[in-house]
């Protein structure tokens, strides 16, 4: 991950220290919704220390992107989404 990626959507909760997303209102850890470390120096030391303790992380596909599904797909999946028997299979 780019020190660029990691500054831009990347932040750190003063709380626990958790990594969380730039989007994130509340840290998903601790449920810390105050300041966070946006530092970009701060946010990459917690990437790396992550990566540390994980490195099974690099292998993960971060900017795969999905392909678009094709428009009869859409439409079917709409079909069947509201034209299909739902049944209940709780017990």
């Amino acid at each position: 991950m780019s020190r660029k990626v990691a500054a831009d959507n990347l932040k750190v909760c003063c709380l626990c220290g958790a990594v969380n997303a730039s989007s994130n209102v509340e840290c998903f850890v601790c449920r810390w919704h105050g300041a966070f470390e946006q530092d970009p120096e701060i946010v990459e030391s917690h990437v790396s220390e992550l990566i540390g303790q994980c490195p099974e992380l690099l292998n993960t596909p971060f900017a795969e992107r999905l392909r678009p599904t094709p428009w009869w797909t859409r439409v079917r999946n709409f079909f069947v989404r509201h034209f299909t028997r739902r049944v209940d299979l709780r017990v």
